[in-house]
């Protein structure tokens, strides 16, 4: 029996069944249209793997921030060769050369995402990079993989 993680006012306001419920409808559909795209069962399903998710993050940031900071000293510190894009030569180099100019709000993006996987948190990045179709997540993810491919990180930490 799988305990229940919402309280039952929820699930009613929600009109969602019981995780037990939807996991059952999710593999055992009476019927192909009883389980569509936009049906509770779904929508129950997806939050819970979003909070899932959301909280595993979270466990991870405080071991990261409260149990690995007693053993800093153990921790290799990465190599930070250029503490932020406009300073990786390989980068700079590969902004230049694409065929159009990183908007502002890019380069915002790609600083912090540089802070993250290169710079301060023991190179440890946990994000997820969200936007709309053709907003620049490849091209940002590219360019922090060069990053962290130059900064000798490897370039399969961006994923």
């Amino acid at each position: 029996v799988l305990p229940e993680s919402l309280p039952d006012s929820v699930l009613e306001e929600l009109s969602w069944p019981k995780l037990a419920d939807a996991l059952v409808l999710s593999h055992k559909p009476k019927e192909f249209t009883e389980f569509p795209m936009n049906s509770p069962a779904r929508q129950r399903l997806a939050f819970e793997e979003l909070c899932m998710q959301q909280a595993q993050l979270a466990l991870t940031r405080w071991r990261l921030k409260y149990l690995l900071n007693d053993h800093s000293s153990q921790l290799s510190e990465p190599d930070l060769m250029y503490r932020t894009w406009q300073s990786s030569p390989l980068v700079s180099a590969a902004v230049s050369a694409l065929p159009f100019e990183l908007r502002p709000s890019q380069q915002e993006c790609l600083e912090e995402l540089w802070a993250d996987a290169i710079g301060r948190n023991n190179g440890r990045m946990l994000r997820l990079l969200q936007g709309d179709v053709g907003s620049g997540k490849t091209c940002l993810g590219y360019l922090l993989g060069l990053g962290c491919i130059e900064s000798r990180q490897g370039g399969g930490r961006v994923v």
